[in-house]
């Protein structure tokens, strides 16, 4: 295994180092640890305005990515920290998964007057796996021809390179295609939605998108008080929530009623309270992110944002 990293190193990043332009050295001198700005002396001051110079250089940045206006995000790497060939295949074959799926979903409820836009769209992700199916195998050749060794030559290096490029050039390929996408499901975004919570038969709906890619075994429970309460410690951002030490804020008028219509009465808002088992959870930060007029999305409909409160209660006896 750390023969491959090797070789893996040496065939991806490593490709490049030959080919990029000179850049910034670290430092002019080596220093034991990093230091800041304030303690540096003249030599070091002058060290560190190169290196940045440098960087300014090596690294550019845009706020126009076509899938995220207005924020910071690279525009182009050095050569040499381009992704490796291994991980950008990693991520094509995700991706004509995912684009795969979803196109023989849609082929299902779309009108048949955009069959043929449809179809030619299908011809682009076709394109793009045979793409993916040659490089690949090329790229498992390559590592069989250097199994058990640390180097490669310059031209497998080289070759690996070129393979690097046609994927790239394969992904370069997505904005347009996903615009197609969008401009193709646009009547029926407007409209309920693909996979619409609206009525009974939305779950059913939803679970349909999943055609050629099997359905994730959380989906059986995603609706479960369960789940939901431990997504909340568990989940992706699980540092919002919060104990209820004293009292709810005023912008929740929760009532005690309310409180033991949930969890019965032999419970109460203020015992809860008081034995520290009440916990909130303020999503005030996406009432400042999110648009205020209705928003179309592609999965389910229209639908309007906001910023939710969320409480949560140990049962009596529960550990909190």
């Amino acid at each position: 295994m750390s023969e491959r990293r090797a070789l893996l190193k040496l065939m991806g990043a490593g490709a490049g180092v030959s080919l990029a332009a000179p850049r910034a050295s670290a430092g002019l001198l080596p220093t034991p640890q990093p230091t800041l700005p304030q303690y540096d002396n003249l030599l070091g001051g002058l060290t560190r305005a190169a290196d940045l110079m440098g960087k300014k250089i090596a690294y550019n940045w845009t706020y126009n990515a076509p899938n995220l206006a207005g924020a910071p995000l690279v525009f182009g790497l050095p050569l040499d920290e381009i992704p490796s060939l291994e991980w950008l295949l990693k991520v094509v074959d995700v991706i004509l998964k995912l684009v795969g799926n979803f196109l023989t979903a849609l082929a299902r409820q779309l009108d048949p007057a955009h069959a043929g836009d449809l179809g030619a769209l299908q011809q682009q992700i076709d394109a793009m796996q045979v793409t993916f199916t040659e490089v690949n195998r090329r790229h498992e050749q390559l590592l069989q021809a250097h199994a058990g060794q640390t180097s490669a030559d310059l031209a497998t290096m080289a070759e690996v390179a070129l393979l690097q490029q046609r994927i790239q050039g394969s992904l370069t390929r997505l904005p347009d295609m996903w615009a197609t996408l969008v401009k193709l499901v646009q009547g029926q975004v407007n409209g309920p939605g693909l996979g619409d919570f609206s009525d009974k038969d939305s779950l059913a709906r939803f679970d349909a998108l999943f055609v050629t890619m099997p359905m994730p075994d959380m989906a059986k429970e995603w609706h479960s008080d369960q789940v939901f309460a431990h997504l909340r410690v568990a989940g992706p951002n699980p540092m919002l929530i919060k104990r209820v030490n004293t009292a709810l804020p005023a912008k929740f008028p929760f009532q005690d009623s309310q409180y033991r219509q949930v969890m019965g009465n032999d419970d109460s808002l203020s015992e809860a309270i008081a034995s520290k088992r009440l916990y909130i959870l303020d999503y005030v930060q996406l009432g400042d992110m999110a648009p205020a007029a209705v928003t179309n999305k592609l999965l389910t409909g229209q639908s309007y944002n906001s910023a939710p409160i969320a409480l949560f209660a140990v049962p009596k006896g529960g550990q909190a």
